[in-house]
Protein backbone atom coordinates (compact mmCIF):
# COMPACT_ATOMS: atom_id res chain seq x y z
CA UNK A 1 0.00 0.00 0.00
CA UNK A 2 1.55 3.27 -0.99
CA UNK A 3 2.08 5.75 1.77
CA UNK A 4 -0.12 8.06 -0.30
CA UNK A 5 -3.24 5.75 -0.09
CA UNK A 6 -2.53 4.89 4.03
CA UNK A 7 -2.56 8.89 4.51
CA UNK A 8 -6.06 9.08 3.16
CA UNK A 9 -7.02 6.24 5.14
CA UNK A 10 -8.20 8.26 8.14
CA UNK A 11 -6.36 5.86 11.00
CA UNK A 12 -6.96 8.36 13.56
CA UNK A 13 -10.86 8.76 12.87
CA UNK A 14 -11.63 4.88 13.75
CA UNK A 15 -10.68 3.36 16.79
CA UNK A 16 -11.29 -0.38 16.97
CA UNK A 17 -11.15 -1.72 20.28
CA UNK A 18 -12.15 -5.28 19.67
CA UNK A 19 -9.41 -5.96 17.21
CA UNK A 20 -9.43 -10.32 17.96
CA UNK A 21 -13.48 -9.78 17.12
CA UNK A 22 -12.44 -7.72 14.39
CA UNK A 23 -10.58 -10.26 12.80
CA UNK A 24 -13.01 -12.77 13.49
CA UNK A 25 -15.61 -10.96 11.46
CA UNK A 26 -13.15 -11.46 8.46
CA UNK A 27 -12.37 -14.47 8.97
CA UNK A 28 -16.24 -15.51 9.06
CA UNK A 29 -16.92 -13.71 5.74
CA UNK A 30 -14.08 -15.85 3.90
CA UNK A 31 -15.84 -17.86 2.28
CA UNK A 32 -17.86 -15.88 1.20
CA UNK A 33 -15.96 -13.45 -0.55
CA UNK A 34 -13.72 -16.43 -2.20
CA UNK A 35 -17.36 -17.51 -3.50
CA UNK A 36 -17.72 -14.02 -4.75
CA UNK A 37 -14.38 -13.18 -5.80
CA UNK A 38 -13.63 -16.32 -7.43
CA UNK A 39 -16.91 -16.71 -9.49
CA UNK A 40 -16.60 -13.75 -10.86
CA UNK A 41 -12.47 -14.07 -12.10
CA UNK A 42 -14.80 -17.14 -13.99
CA UNK A 43 -14.01 -20.19 -11.60
CA UNK A 44 -16.39 -22.74 -10.89
CA UNK A 45 -15.75 -23.38 -7.18
CA UNK A 46 -17.92 -24.84 -4.20
CA UNK A 47 -18.59 -23.80 -0.70
CA UNK A 48 -16.94 -27.57 -0.38
CA UNK A 49 -13.88 -26.55 -2.09
CA UNK A 50 -13.26 -23.76 -0.36
CA UNK A 51 -13.67 -24.48 3.08
CA UNK A 52 -10.97 -27.65 2.07
CA UNK A 53 -8.19 -25.57 0.60
CA UNK A 54 -9.13 -23.19 3.61
CA UNK A 55 -8.76 -26.00 6.48
CA UNK A 56 -5.60 -27.78 4.77
CA UNK A 57 -7.68 -30.68 3.30
CA UNK A 58 -6.80 -29.84 -0.52
CA UNK A 59 -4.24 -32.46 -1.04
CA UNK A 60 -2.62 -31.93 -4.32
CA UNK A 61 -0.30 -35.01 -4.18
CA UNK A 62 -2.36 -36.87 -3.16
CA UNK A 63 -5.54 -37.24 -5.55
CA UNK A 64 -5.70 -36.88 -8.84
CA UNK A 65 -8.54 -34.13 -8.57
CA UNK A 66 -7.29 -32.11 -6.57
CA UNK A 67 -4.21 -31.94 -8.34
CA UNK A 68 -5.67 -31.41 -11.77
CA UNK A 69 -8.09 -28.84 -10.58
CA UNK A 70 -7.75 -25.33 -11.49
CA UNK A 71 -9.89 -24.24 -9.89
CA UNK A 72 -8.24 -25.76 -6.78
CA UNK A 73 -5.19 -24.05 -7.73
CA UNK A 74 -7.34 -20.60 -7.66
CA UNK A 75 -8.91 -21.15 -4.60
CA UNK A 76 -5.56 -21.65 -3.07
CA UNK A 77 -4.29 -19.18 -4.37
CA UNK A 78 -7.29 -16.85 -3.02
CA UNK A 79 -6.23 -17.82 0.57
CA UNK A 80 -2.76 -17.17 0.33
CA UNK A 81 -3.85 -13.55 -0.56
CA UNK A 82 -6.69 -13.34 1.99
CA UNK A 83 -4.30 -14.68 4.77
CA UNK A 84 -1.56 -11.22 4.29
CA UNK A 85 -4.47 -9.32 3.47
CA UNK A 86 -5.57 -10.38 6.72
CA UNK A 87 -2.27 -9.80 8.38
CA UNK A 88 -2.18 -6.65 7.37
CA UNK A 89 -5.12 -5.49 9.05
CA UNK A 90 -3.89 -6.89 12.07
CA UNK A 91 -0.65 -5.35 11.78
CA UNK A 92 -2.53 -1.89 11.17
CA UNK A 93 -5.18 -2.65 13.94
CA UNK A 94 -2.16 -2.65 16.46
CA UNK A 95 -0.87 0.66 15.53
CA UNK A 96 1.69 -0.46 13.47
CA UNK A 97 2.05 0.60 9.57
CA UNK A 98 4.34 -1.92 8.97
CA UNK A 99 2.67 -4.36 6.37
CA UNK A 100 3.28 -8.15 6.06
CA UNK A 101 5.72 -9.68 3.37
CA UNK A 102 7.79 -6.92 2.60
CA UNK A 103 11.61 -6.07 2.66
CA UNK A 104 14.01 -2.63 2.42
CA UNK A 105 14.37 -3.19 -1.12
CA UNK A 106 11.83 -5.45 -1.96
CA UNK A 107 12.79 -8.57 -3.61
CA UNK A 108 11.64 -10.60 -7.01
CA UNK A 109 9.22 -13.22 -4.80
CA UNK A 110 7.01 -10.73 -4.53
CA UNK A 111 7.64 -8.52 -1.30
CA UNK A 112 7.09 -4.90 -1.67
CA UNK A 113 9.20 -2.37 -0.19
CA UNK A 114 8.23 -0.80 3.46
CA UNK A 115 10.24 1.96 3.30
CA UNK A 116 7.15 4.39 2.93
CA UNK A 117 5.05 2.79 5.57
CA UNK A 118 6.98 2.89 8.44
Amino acid sequence: MAKDALDHIGFEQVRINDRDGHIADIDQRYVADALNSLSIEGHEVSEELIRRVRDGQWQPDEGALDYEARNALAAKGYRLAFEEVREDIRKILEGGRQLANCSRKGTRTGSRPCSALR
